[in-house]
């Protein structure tokens, strides 16, 4: 099987082929890069998907987190 990358990332490596063609075909993303990070965050049953666009990500099956909430968070969970 042929691997496939999108910006030196070797993304079959965390979707298969029906799942990359689900994004592609995803309206509630108007941006392909956001479609793969969602659609693999789902995949590998992430809690969290951080950003700095939050907006980007509205209709995000994973919960979204901007950098600031993510530092707090890292804090928090260090304690």
């Amino acid at each position: 099987m042929q691997r496939l990358y999108y910006q030196n990332v070797r993304i079959d490596k965390y979707l298969n082929l029906d799942r990359i063609l689900s994004a592609v075909d995803n309206d509630d993303f108007t941006d392909f890069e956001d479609c793969l990070q969602e659609e693999c965050a789902v995949n590998v049953m992430a809690d969290y998907i951080v950003t700095r666009n939050p907006k980007d990500f509205e209709k995000s099956r994973v919960k979204i987190i901007d950098q600031e909430g993510f530092i707090l968070l890292l804090q928090k969970n260090r304690r």
